[in-house]
């Protein structure tokens, strides 16, 4: 089975980081707006132990790596 959906940039209009919580993370408030740019993520699920991540040649290796460990 394949999933194919569209992953829309945004833009942060504002950002508040509130205090520290018992967890070690802090409260945040944002405010953002998608915009017109998106990239196109197709998932599959196949047999198979691991995960396999491919890039197309439009978005170099070291981008689509850090995105996937993100």
């Amino acid at each position: 089975m394949q999933v194919t959906a569209r992953s829309f940039a945004k833009i942060n209009l504002g950002l508040r980081i509130g205090p520290l919580r018992a967890d070690g993370f802090h409260e945040l408030r944002t405010v953002y707006q998608t915009i017109a740019l998106h990239d196109v993520i197709h998932v599959e699920v196949q047999r198979g132990s691991g995960i396999e991540i491919r890039c197309d040649r439009a978005m170099p290796w070291r981008h689509c790596w850090r995105s996937s460990v993100l």
